[in-house]
């Protein structure tokens, strides 16, 4: 049970990093097309 906890709790903790990743994109003004290519990269 405490497995699935952990995991949880890392997912949900990844996705919070990834949502403030982009805040910060859309600060710098950054492109959508180098926000993709940069979540291609992070699957391999």
């Amino acid at each position: 049970m405490q497995q699935r906890w952990w995991k949880l709790l890392w997912q949900t903790d990844s996705i919070n990093m990834r949502v403030r990743e982009n805040d910060k994109r859309i600060e710098n003004g950054e492109s959508k097309r180098e926000e993709r290519s940069s979540e291609e990269y992070r699957r391999c």
